[in-house]
């Protein structure tokens, strides 16, 4: 039922009782089966969901299937952790004192599983993918609560719901003495609801601003691989080249024009010098009679043909909208181009990078972003560096640098924060680079996400649905619309309530012309720099539950000895 709640079935209402079997299972099977038999379900459910990874390379079944194995830990995690709860001495002076049938099971069920959700999108490298709340994502009503806490909110809603059920079917169903109905429960659970839609309700319909933004969202479908050569890349260069003209020609207006991850790149990629008077053992290996003089002028060469390259298309844009209209428009501007591109930098080290540019009107490059979050097994290998042999089992090309920092992109008509790919399905790392803008030299947030990524890839499976529920997820948890633009993946227009307001097909070869709202209100999510003070109290509980728990079993034992 996990699996059916989300693409490619997308039956989104089995989320709210999909957790209920394995938690069935486990309160009335025998001691050692139930965490096993949940493991090994999860594992096959999430590589069911993730199998589309295994189109990358033939050999991304195996990172594929550890993923899924991994993710398929953090449920039984939870269930271990319901049952030292539900075992507790605190649970059991609240039912006694109460007289309840667990009242508050069902919040202190949601805060131990978001607990280890925030667990799993910060260990390691974090994976907000396939998180519950994202099962709801074209439930608007129900995901507004996502800019209190991010996505982590619904799944809270999700899971006292399930625990709700289970209630209902233990106490009609348990082959033990029936316990009281657990009506004080429902009666939480109900009022959760009601309190979740009528928030979502209230912040669904908050006006917002039009903006005078233009922006074309450019998409096509090219195969890509880990290692192509200068000819290749041309021609996808080229062919991006005639799309964006032909889809231009649609439109009166564009300000702004964005193509997908890596696709700007073509035969030249946008080279910086560091500044040192050093080289790279690897520059000396490649050239050895180069000097620091030699590297500034190749430098400077590649910096002017690509520049060359990217003002040739913004003034046939430009013209074209002139030739094209009936009156005067002499005036008429260029638009900005943005895209993802390859980043080298030389110098003392050598170090490229996967990015995104900015071409300001006049041709010139005037900002750019280097990506701070790479993908496991994608970008990078864990330990491949440490362990010298690994290197001999990596695909060629693949293994890029992180880039260090927030980006902000400043067009004449939007501020955009730029993201690449997986900082998208990673939810704390736009969250955070917000954050950084609220609290830094800019004092105030982008206009925007813009998000580029290549997910053809995934050859349109599942894996691009689950990218884009990540998205609009985040547009709710930041109050930001999302304008992405993929190659064979999301493209999409996504407002700042989570609603898709255009998008396209996997495989399609057009373009959406987004024009986004401007939303000025500032998510608690965001203000808390992607920690928010509730999902550390969630995780302070379910550590507070584990500890208890030891400590009493420590003590049982104890006193057993004692009494010996």
């Amino acid at each position: 039922m996990l699996f059916a709640s989300q693409p490619p079935l997308g039956l989104s209402p089995l989320i709210f009782v999909a957790l209920v079997p394995w938690w069935y299972l486990f309160q009335h099977a025998s001691e050692s089966r139930p965490l096993r038999t949940i493991y090994i379900t999860a594992t096959i459910g999430y590589l069911a969901s993730m199998q589309g990874l295994r189109h990358a390379h033939p050999l991304m079944i195996l990172p594929a299937t550890a993923m899924a194995a991994y993710l398929a830990i953090y449920p039984v995690l939870f269930f271990f952790s319901w049952n030292m709860w539900h075992r507790s001495r605190l649970r059991s002076r609240w039912v006694s004192t109460s007289s309840d049938c667990g009242s508050v099971d069902p919040w202190i069920a949601g805060v131990i599983w978001i607990g280890w959700e925030w667990v799993r999108n910060n260990a390691l490298t974090g994976i907000s993918v396939l998180m519950l709340g994202h099962s709801l994502a074209d439930s608007p009503y129900l995901i507004q609560i996502a800019d209190l806490a991010g996505t982590y909110a619904v799944s809270f809603v999700i899971v006292s719901v399930n625990a709700v059920v289970l209630a209902w079917m233990s106490f009609r169903f348990g082959s033990q003495p029936r316990p009281m109905q657990p009506w004080a429960a429902s009666v939480i659970v109900a009022l959760t609801l009601i309190a979740t839609l009528s928030y979502g309700s209230y912040r669904f319909n908050q006006s917002t601003t039009p903006s005078d933004a233009h922006v074309l969202l450019v998409a096509r479908n090219e195969h890509t691989e880990y290692q192509i050569d200068p000819v290749r890349q041309a021609e996808i260069y080229n062919a991006y080249e005639r799309q964006t003209i032909r889809e231009a020609a649609k439109h009166d207006q564009i300000d702004i024009v964005v193509w997908p991850e890596s696709m700007m790149s073509g035969d030249l990629v946008w080279m910086t010098w560091d500044g040192s008077q050093t080289l790279s053992d690897e520059l000396k290996a490649m050239q050895p009679d180069l000097s620091i003089s030699m590297l500034r002028e190749n430098v400077d060469s590649y910096q002017a043909a690509f520049e060359t390259r990217s003002a040739r298309l913004q003034k046939r844009l430009a013209s074209d909208k002139q030739a094209g209209s009936d009156r005067s428009m002499s005036n008429v501007a260029a638009p900005s181009l943005i895209g993802g591109c390859s980043l080298l930098e030389v110098g003392s080290t050598t170090r490229t990078f996967s990015g995104m540019v900015h071409v300001a009107p006049s041709g010139s490059v005037v900002d750019v972003y280097a990506k701070t979050h790479l993908v496991m097994f994608g970008e990078y290998i864990p330990f491949a560096k440490a362990i010298t042999f690994i290197g001999d089992f990596i695909p060629p090309g693949l293994g890029i640098d992180a880039g260090v920092s927030a980006g902000l992109f400043q067009t004449d008509k939007l501020t955009l924060l730029p993201n690449i790919c997986i900082e998208t399905a990673v939810e704390r790392i736009a969250v955070n680079h917000l954050s950084d803008h609220l609290y830094g030299d800019l004092g105030e947030l982008p206009d925007a996400i813009v998000t580029v990524t290549n997910d053809a890839w995934f050859n349109g499976t599942a894996v691009v649905d689950h990218h884009l529920r990540c998205a609009q997820l985040l547009s709710v948890a930041t109050r930001r619309p999302v304008l992405s633009a993929a190659n064979g993946g999301p493209t999409a227009w996504i407002d700042s309530r989570g609603v898709i307001q255009a998008s396209l097909p996997h495989d399609g070869q057009s373009s959406i012309l987004a024009k986004p709202q401007l939303d000025p209100r500032i998510s608690t999510y965001v203000r808390f720099g992607g920690l928010p003070a509730l999902i550390g109290v969630c995780v302070l509980i379910a550590v507070v539950i584990l500890v208890s728990r030891v400590l009493a079993t420590t003590r049982n034992a104890t006193h057993q000895d004692a009494v010996q």
